[in-house]
Protein backbone atom coordinates (compact mmCIF):
# COMPACT_ATOMS: atom_id res chain seq x y z
CA UNK A 1 0.00 0.00 0.00
CA UNK A 2 3.15 2.25 0.80
CA UNK A 3 3.93 2.46 -3.30
CA UNK A 4 0.40 3.79 -4.45
CA UNK A 5 0.43 6.01 -1.84
CA UNK A 6 3.53 7.42 -2.55
CA UNK A 7 2.62 7.95 -6.25
CA UNK A 8 -0.58 9.82 -5.30
CA UNK A 9 1.22 12.44 -3.95
CA UNK A 10 3.78 12.34 -5.99
CA UNK A 11 2.66 15.53 -7.69
CA UNK A 12 0.25 16.78 -5.02
CA UNK A 13 0.48 20.27 -3.41
CA UNK A 14 -0.28 21.26 0.07
CA UNK A 15 -3.00 22.67 0.79
CA UNK A 16 -3.36 26.09 1.20
CA UNK A 17 -2.30 27.54 4.94
CA UNK A 18 -5.61 28.64 6.88
CA UNK A 19 -6.93 32.03 6.66
CA UNK A 20 -4.65 34.72 8.61
CA UNK A 21 -5.70 35.70 11.77
CA UNK A 22 -8.11 39.15 11.35
CA UNK A 23 -5.88 42.14 12.24
CA UNK A 24 -6.93 45.92 11.82
CA UNK A 25 -3.39 47.37 12.16
CA UNK A 26 -1.17 49.24 9.37
CA UNK A 27 2.68 47.30 9.07
CA UNK A 28 5.50 48.44 6.92
CA UNK A 29 7.67 45.13 5.66
CA UNK A 30 11.59 44.98 4.86
CA UNK A 31 12.07 41.94 2.26
CA UNK A 32 15.67 40.86 2.09
CA UNK A 33 17.35 38.41 0.02
CA UNK A 34 17.56 36.94 -3.72
CA UNK A 35 15.87 36.84 -6.60
CA UNK A 36 13.34 34.57 -5.37
CA UNK A 37 12.02 37.37 -3.15
CA UNK A 38 11.72 39.91 -5.84
CA UNK A 39 9.23 37.55 -7.34
CA UNK A 40 7.18 36.85 -4.11
CA UNK A 41 7.34 40.29 -4.38
CA UNK A 42 5.47 41.16 -7.21
CA UNK A 43 2.30 39.18 -6.03
CA UNK A 44 2.97 40.09 -2.32
CA UNK A 45 0.62 43.26 -1.49
CA UNK A 46 -2.34 41.14 -3.88
CA UNK A 47 -1.97 38.40 -1.38
CA UNK A 48 -1.61 41.11 1.58
CA UNK A 49 -4.71 42.89 0.59
CA UNK A 50 -6.79 39.50 0.14
CA UNK A 51 -6.47 38.84 3.93
CA UNK A 52 -7.53 42.17 4.65
CA UNK A 53 -3.88 43.48 5.39
CA UNK A 54 -2.36 46.78 5.34
CA UNK A 55 1.37 46.06 4.26
CA UNK A 56 3.88 47.90 2.54
CA UNK A 57 6.30 46.09 1.38
CA UNK A 58 9.86 46.98 0.90
CA UNK A 59 11.50 45.11 -1.63
CA UNK A 60 15.46 45.15 -1.27
CA UNK A 61 16.07 41.87 -2.75
CA UNK A 62 19.25 41.86 -4.98
CA UNK A 63 19.68 39.56 -7.74
CA UNK A 64 22.10 36.66 -7.33
CA UNK A 65 23.22 37.83 -3.72
CA UNK A 66 23.92 35.25 -0.84
CA UNK A 67 25.72 35.60 2.54
CA UNK A 68 29.29 35.62 1.46
CA UNK A 69 30.63 38.32 -0.40
CA UNK A 70 29.52 41.84 -1.00
CA UNK A 71 25.61 42.69 -1.36
CA UNK A 72 24.22 45.43 -3.79
CA UNK A 73 26.42 48.64 -3.41
CA UNK A 74 27.21 47.10 0.22
CA UNK A 75 30.72 45.17 0.70
CA UNK A 76 28.65 42.19 3.03
CA UNK A 77 25.12 41.03 3.74
CA UNK A 78 25.12 42.47 7.11
CA UNK A 79 26.41 46.18 5.94
CA UNK A 80 22.97 46.10 2.99
CA UNK A 81 20.98 45.12 5.26
CA UNK A 82 22.18 47.82 8.11
CA UNK A 83 21.49 50.27 4.46
CA UNK A 84 18.20 49.17 3.92
CA UNK A 85 17.33 49.72 7.69
CA UNK A 86 18.56 52.91 7.95
CA UNK A 87 16.62 53.95 4.58
CA UNK A 88 13.37 52.45 5.60
CA UNK A 89 12.96 53.09 9.43
CA UNK A 90 9.52 52.51 9.49
CA UNK A 91 9.92 49.13 8.91
CA UNK A 92 9.09 46.94 11.84
CA UNK A 93 9.13 43.50 10.31
CA UNK A 94 12.51 42.38 8.45
CA UNK A 95 12.41 38.92 6.49
CA UNK A 96 15.27 37.41 5.11
CA UNK A 97 15.54 34.62 2.71
CA UNK A 98 19.17 33.54 0.59
CA UNK A 99 19.24 30.30 -1.12
CA UNK A 100 22.73 30.08 -1.95
CA UNK A 101 24.05 31.86 -4.33
CA UNK A 102 27.96 32.51 -3.44
CA UNK A 103 29.15 35.14 -6.64
CA UNK A 104 33.13 36.30 -6.13
CA UNK A 105 33.59 34.47 -2.50
CA UNK A 106 33.46 31.10 -4.64
CA UNK A 107 35.51 32.94 -7.43
CA UNK A 108 39.15 30.58 -7.50
CA UNK A 109 40.38 33.91 -8.76
CA UNK A 110 39.63 36.03 -5.40
CA UNK A 111 41.79 36.28 -2.38
CA UNK A 112 39.06 35.77 -0.45
CA UNK A 113 38.05 32.75 -2.13
CA UNK A 114 35.84 29.83 -0.38
CA UNK A 115 34.83 26.45 -2.00
CA UNK A 116 31.04 26.22 -2.42
CA UNK A 117 29.94 23.71 -0.06
CA UNK A 118 32.73 23.32 1.84
CA UNK A 119 33.01 23.22 5.70
CA UNK A 120 34.62 27.43 5.62
CA UNK A 121 31.98 27.86 3.43
CA UNK A 122 28.90 26.60 5.82
CA UNK A 123 30.45 28.31 8.92
CA UNK A 124 30.81 31.27 6.81
CA UNK A 125 27.71 31.42 5.93
CA UNK A 126 26.55 30.51 9.31
CA UNK A 127 28.09 33.26 11.07
CA UNK A 128 26.83 35.79 8.69
CA UNK A 129 23.41 34.82 8.91
CA UNK A 130 23.78 35.45 12.76
CA UNK A 131 25.45 38.73 12.91
CA UNK A 132 22.48 39.92 10.24
CA UNK A 133 20.10 38.46 12.73
CA UNK A 134 21.36 39.39 15.54
CA UNK A 135 22.02 43.12 14.23
CA UNK A 136 18.42 43.15 13.53
CA UNK A 137 17.21 41.74 16.44
CA UNK A 138 18.77 44.74 18.19
CA UNK A 139 17.55 47.50 16.69
CA UNK A 140 14.16 45.93 17.99
CA UNK A 141 12.68 44.70 14.55
CA UNK A 142 10.48 41.63 14.03
CA UNK A 143 13.00 39.29 11.95
CA UNK A 144 11.49 36.11 9.92
CA UNK A 145 13.41 33.56 8.93
CA UNK A 146 12.29 32.41 5.07
CA UNK A 147 12.93 28.39 4.41
CA UNK A 148 14.29 28.05 0.94
CA UNK A 149 12.54 25.97 -1.56
CA UNK A 150 14.50 22.83 -3.05
CA UNK A 151 16.14 23.62 -6.79
CA UNK A 152 15.61 21.17 -9.50
CA UNK A 153 19.22 20.25 -11.11
CA UNK A 154 22.51 20.63 -9.90
CA UNK A 155 24.02 23.93 -11.97
CA UNK A 156 20.10 25.22 -12.73
CA UNK A 157 21.00 28.96 -13.52
CA UNK A 158 23.75 28.44 -15.56
CA UNK A 159 26.95 27.73 -16.17
CA UNK A 160 28.65 30.22 -13.31
CA UNK A 161 26.17 29.57 -10.75
CA UNK A 162 27.63 27.57 -8.08
CA UNK A 163 24.18 26.72 -7.20
CA UNK A 164 23.78 22.96 -6.00
CA UNK A 165 21.07 20.71 -5.11
CA UNK A 166 22.94 19.20 -1.61
CA UNK A 167 23.60 22.73 -0.61
CA UNK A 168 20.49 24.69 -1.59
CA UNK A 169 19.07 21.54 1.26
CA UNK A 170 21.32 21.82 3.73
CA UNK A 171 20.88 25.85 3.74
CA UNK A 172 17.44 25.04 4.03
CA UNK A 173 17.62 22.95 7.20
CA UNK A 174 19.36 25.57 8.63
CA UNK A 175 17.08 28.42 7.54
CA UNK A 176 14.37 26.22 9.11
CA UNK A 177 16.64 25.31 12.51
CA UNK A 178 19.43 27.76 13.52
CA UNK A 179 17.98 31.28 11.92
CA UNK A 180 14.31 30.30 12.55
CA UNK A 181 14.99 29.75 15.89
CA UNK A 182 17.81 32.46 16.19
CA UNK A 183 15.19 35.32 14.78
CA UNK A 184 12.83 34.19 17.28
CA UNK A 185 10.56 30.84 15.95
CA UNK A 186 8.64 32.10 12.72
CA UNK A 187 9.69 30.23 9.53
CA UNK A 188 7.98 31.48 6.42
CA UNK A 189 8.33 27.92 4.63
CA UNK A 190 8.26 28.24 1.20
CA UNK A 191 9.85 25.01 0.67
CA UNK A 192 6.37 23.56 1.76
CA UNK A 193 4.70 26.01 -0.71
CA UNK A 194 7.26 24.54 -3.26
CA UNK A 195 7.46 20.96 -2.96
CA UNK A 196 4.30 17.78 -2.97
CA UNK A 197 3.15 16.37 0.10
CA UNK A 198 7.00 13.98 0.11
CA UNK A 199 8.76 17.22 0.08
CA UNK A 200 10.31 16.55 -2.86
CA UNK A 201 11.21 19.43 -5.89
CA UNK A 202 8.32 19.64 -8.33
CA UNK A 203 8.17 21.83 -11.55
CA UNK A 204 4.32 21.04 -11.70
CA UNK A 205 2.13 20.95 -8.85
CA UNK A 206 -1.47 19.37 -8.44
CA UNK A 207 -3.91 21.82 -6.10
CA UNK A 208 -7.22 23.73 -6.78
CA UNK A 209 -8.64 20.82 -8.92
CA UNK A 210 -5.53 21.13 -11.48
CA UNK A 211 -2.11 21.55 -12.62
CA UNK A 212 -0.02 24.49 -11.49
CA UNK A 213 3.33 25.29 -13.18
CA UNK A 214 5.42 26.83 -9.93
CA UNK A 215 8.71 26.54 -11.37
CA UNK A 216 10.72 28.10 -14.47
CA UNK A 217 12.42 26.40 -16.97
CA UNK A 218 15.62 26.42 -15.14
CA UNK A 219 14.45 25.05 -12.35
CA UNK A 220 15.14 27.59 -10.09
CA UNK A 221 12.59 31.15 -9.86
CA UNK A 222 9.04 31.15 -10.07
CA UNK A 223 6.27 31.87 -12.05
CA UNK A 224 3.66 33.81 -11.42
CA UNK A 225 1.57 30.59 -9.41
CA UNK A 226 4.55 29.70 -7.70
CA UNK A 227 5.01 33.39 -6.38
CA UNK A 228 1.49 33.44 -5.47
CA UNK A 229 2.08 30.05 -3.80
CA UNK A 230 5.24 31.60 -1.83
CA UNK A 231 3.15 34.88 -1.07
CA UNK A 232 0.18 33.05 0.36
CA UNK A 233 2.55 31.17 2.79
CA UNK A 234 4.36 34.50 3.58
CA UNK A 235 1.05 36.34 4.49
CA UNK A 236 0.37 33.98 6.74
CA UNK A 237 3.08 33.44 9.11
CA UNK A 238 3.83 37.03 9.28
CA UNK A 239 -0.07 37.93 9.90
CA UNK A 240 0.25 35.12 13.16
CA UNK A 241 3.17 37.07 13.86
CA UNK A 242 1.94 40.58 13.97
CA UNK A 243 -0.93 38.93 15.93
CA UNK A 244 1.17 37.80 18.53
CA UNK A 245 3.30 41.04 18.64
CA UNK A 246 0.41 44.09 18.45
CA UNK A 247 2.69 46.82 19.05
CA UNK A 248 4.80 46.47 16.09
CA UNK A 249 3.21 48.43 13.40
CA UNK A 250 3.34 51.63 10.76
CA UNK A 251 1.33 54.74 11.30
CA UNK A 252 0.86 56.39 7.45
CA UNK A 253 0.71 53.29 5.44
CA UNK A 254 -0.99 53.49 2.29
CA UNK A 255 -4.59 52.35 2.00
CA UNK A 256 -3.94 49.41 0.01
CA UNK A 257 -0.72 47.06 0.11
CA UNK A 258 2.16 48.12 -2.37
CA UNK A 259 5.66 47.35 -3.21
CA UNK A 260 8.32 49.81 -2.68
CA UNK A 261 11.28 49.42 -4.90
CA UNK A 262 14.36 49.85 -2.96
CA UNK A 263 16.52 46.34 -4.71
CA UNK A 264 17.07 44.67 -8.31
CA UNK A 265 14.08 44.80 -10.96
CA UNK A 266 12.73 41.49 -11.47
CA UNK A 267 10.33 39.65 -13.57
CA UNK A 268 8.53 36.58 -13.16
CA UNK A 269 8.38 33.33 -15.78
CA UNK A 270 11.81 34.51 -17.36
CA UNK A 271 15.12 32.92 -16.01
CA UNK A 272 17.35 35.13 -13.43
CA UNK A 273 20.56 34.70 -11.17
CA UNK A 274 19.24 33.48 -8.07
Amino acid sequence: MVLPLALAACDLGRPWPPPPPALHSQHSLLMIGDSLVGQTDTELPTAFDRAGLNVEVIDAHVNASGLLGPVGDAPSALAWVQEQVAAHPEAGTVMVEWGGACGVACDPTQPTFVQYGSPDFYAQWTANAHAVIDWLRAQGKLVVSAVTPPFGVDVAAGPTSQLRVDVALNLAGLDRTDFAVRAGGTIVDWSAALTNLLSQYRTDLQYDSSLHTVRTPDLVHLTADGATRTSVWTVKALADLWAANPGVTSAGAEAASRVVEAGDPVTIDVPLGL
